[in-house]
Order: C-alpha cells, then structure tokens, then sequence
C-alpha cells in the first residue's frame, strides 16, 4: 500500500501583496509630473486615469487622488482642474465625492478642492453644507470682572467616528482701540474630547482657580458671541488674526453651521473673507501695546494708557 503524496509548496517569502491605493498615489504622481502631453489631448487622460482606479472603490481612489492634486505642481493644477470634475461627473463618482465633503473626510484644504470640483459640474455646495452633521463638542467662556478681556473655546468634533475633537480659543479685549474685537486665537490640535478638555481647559481652572474657571456655554450662544466679537473687528477696522485667517473653512464648518439664538447676529462667510484683507492687523497693533503701551478705558468712560515697562513720556535729562 503507498502512501498517498501531498505536493508541498514553497512560501513566496518574495512577494508582497499591496494594496492598489498604495500603488495608486505613485502612479498619480508620476503621471501628474508631466501633463503637458495630455493639455490638448483630453480623452487620452481620461482613459488613463480609468486605468489606474479600475478595481478600487471610490470612496478609496478620490481621497488620494485629492492628495496627489495638491502635491502636484501649479501648472499640472491648472490642466487637472479642467479636466477631473467633468472625469468623475462621467464616472458617476460626484455621489462619493459629495458624500466624502458631507462626512468631513477631508482636511480644510482637500475639503476646499472637493467643493470646488463639485460646484464646477453643477452640484449646490450650499446643500451638501446644511447636510452635514453638527459637530459641536463644547464652548467654555472666562470674562474678567473688569470687563477688559475675554477668553471662548470652541472645540467641534473632526471626524467621522467622533472620537477626535479640534478647536479654536478667541481672545476678546473690550479696552480701546479693540472694543470687543477678537484679538488673537489659539488653535487647538487634535487630541480626544477628554484629552482636549482636560489640557486645555481643566488646566486653566486649575492655574486660575474656582473664580476665574471657564464656564461651559450652549453652542447658540457661543456662536453668538463670536460673530457679535467679529462685527466689532468690522466695525473697528481691525482685520482678523493671522492664525484666524487660515482657519477659514473650518471656522464656516464648525461655527457658522451652530444653531442660533434670537440674538445671534448675521455674518456669511464672505463678512469673513472681507475681514481677511480689510483693516489695521491685529498683530501690528499688539507690537504697538507690547512695545509703548496699552489702552484701557476707565470708568470715567475716559481712555488712558498704561506704558510698557522702560517706555517714558518724559526725555532723560
């Protein structure tokens, strides 16, 4: 009786199976590099960029075909951006894509580049803005008894899954020539909603004590006093901050969609993008207080101001 014979096989310790999205953004590289062939012959693009996502799914090939866009050089931008939103409007992908902006699967500039692909074949951004889901986590608010300064915190959920939060900290002076502007901001990173709680605020109220904590707010009245702050940067001329300005898309996303209450007063995002060029900077009228002197009002109702240290009216004889 013989022994019935299994035929052995070697492991292929050589070959690694990779992903195709993995493979995918090096091809798009390559092939973005040089698109000066494809300018006037569109189709032949087209039909390459068909070769290179066949077999993945959308929801997996756009993502990083927006990466790859906005690695690839200005010139190639200007080609792609003609040619790639009518490319997936063929394909049928406009659905994910729009899809992917209402679920947040962007960062602030992929998230611009995606709206901007979708407006180009007709798609009503404004819509898939109302779709999306509140993101609010929490607001905390500490003004000073004197009524001189202000702190907000804004934290809002940034991603799909919830178990990330971001934010923004407001510094709002009511002394001149502010008047209740927002001076500066603070952005606060990624971390976990109990993280960024406990790092940014439960450390405050330890440092600052039981009468200075931070107060928790509701997100309409949050809201509210953030775009009352922003009206007196419009009506002081005083443009936004710098770290503020490049917050922008965020700041439609995660404040402008929070709730209103009867005195929230209306501001767009195009009074934001006004304030982003119009009036004295912030950052050079903080060097003036920094470096001479600051501003306070008293209760007079009078203005006076408060020399930085070394700084004199008065000439060394």
């Amino acid at each position: 009786m013989t022994k019935s014979r299994r035929k052995k096989t070697k492991p292929n310790r050589g070959k690694v199976n990779l992903p195709p999205t993995t493979l995918l953004r090096g091809k798009l590289d390559l092939l973005w590099e040089n698109l000066a062939p494809f300018e006037n012959n569109q189709e032949t693009l087209a039909q390459e960029l068909n070769n290179l996502v066949k077999n993945i799914k959308p929801s997996f090939f756009i993502p990083v075909m927006v990466k790859a866009y906005i690695a690839s050089s200005p010139k190639s931008q200007t080609i792609l951006r003609r040619i790639l939103p009518s490319w997936l409007n063929r394909g049928d992908y406009l659905e994910t894509l729009a899809q992917l902006v209402v679920n947040y699967e962007f960062e602030e500039i992929e998230q611009k580049i995606a709206m901007s692909w979708l407006e180009t074949e007709g798609t009503d951004v404004s819509a898939l803005i109302k779709a999306q889901p509140n993101t609010f986590y929490r607001a905390y608010l500490y003004e000073d008894d004197f009524g001189s300064q202000g702190v907000l915190a804004l934290f809002w959920y940034s991603n799909p899954k919830r178990n990330r939060v971001r934010g923004i900290n407001f510094l709002i002076d009511y002394n001149p020539p502010w008047l209740g502007a927002v001076k500066d901001i603070m952005y606060f990173p990624s971390r976990s909603p109990k993280d960024a709680v406990h790092e940014f605020i439960d450390f405050w109220n330890v440092m600052q004590g039981e009468e200075e904590a931070m107060m928790p707010l509701e997100p309409s009245f949050a809201k509210t006093k953030i775009l009352s702050s922003l009206l007196c940067n419009r009506r002081e001329n005083i443009r936004l901050p710098r770290d503020l300005i490049t917050c922008g898309e965020e700041f439609r996303r995660n404040v402008l969609t929070l709730p209103d209450e009867e005195e929230t007063p209306g501001f767009t995002i195009e009074d934001f993008e006004a304030l982003t060029t119009q009036g004295k900077t912030p950052e050079s009228m903080m060097d003036f207080e920094q470096n001479v002197g600051r501003k306070i009002l008293l209760d007079s109702g009078e203005e006076a101001i408060m020399l930085s240290p070394g700084i004199s009216f008065y000439e060394e004889e």
